[in-house]
């Protein structure tokens, strides 16, 4: 018999205050927004601001890295910041920007679903497990993506067998 009882989720992503929103970088890559990370990639209000904010800064530094030859490339030709580089545009923003965005919110994503394992993947849950690992692949995959985007490189990756 039904209990009547309802689990409602927590209210939709917390808004952090407004000084605590950004997340600078390094002045040439955009600041990652956490109100953004929220809603973007649909990260729940039990993850503290503080973890948001740590895992939005190693997945900045991570994507960095993988540019970190084509943005000395850059920089040596004058352009001063990664939206000067081209004037592409898409949605009223500047394409790189926008890979770039979605290369750090992705790889953000992925950082918390590996170490902050959700209710239904706990107790021997196999099949959600399996579920969120798949999930996790297809974000580590997005970011991939969009770095080789931004890179001009192809997407396709080969495997030997």
């Amino acid at each position: 018999m039904p209990s009547g009882f309802v689990a409602l989720p927590p209210e939709g992503p917390s808004a952090p205050a407004a000084a605590d929103d950004a997340v600078p970088f390094d002045g040439w890559y955009p600041a990652a927004s956490l109100a953004r990370l929220r809603a973007d990639m649909r990260i729940a209000t039990d993850v503290p601001d503080t973890r948001l904010r740590d895992a939005a800064m190693a997945a900045m530094l991570a994507v960095a890295d993988d540019l970190a030859d084509w943005q000395a490339v850059q920089i040596a030709a004058g352009l001063m910041t990664l939206a000067d580089v081209s004037d592409r545009e898409v949605g009223g923003e500047k394409r790189l920007v926008v890979l770039w965005r979605r290369a750090v919110s992705s790889l953000v994503k992925a950082d918390l679903d590996e170490s902050q394992r959700g209710y239904d993947t706990k107790n021997g849950s196999v099949v959600g497990t399996e579920l969120l690992d798949t999930t996790i692949g297809d974000h580590r995959r997005n970011a991939r993506f969009a770095v080789r985007d931004i890179l001009g490189r192809s997407r396709l990756t080969v495997g030997l067998i």
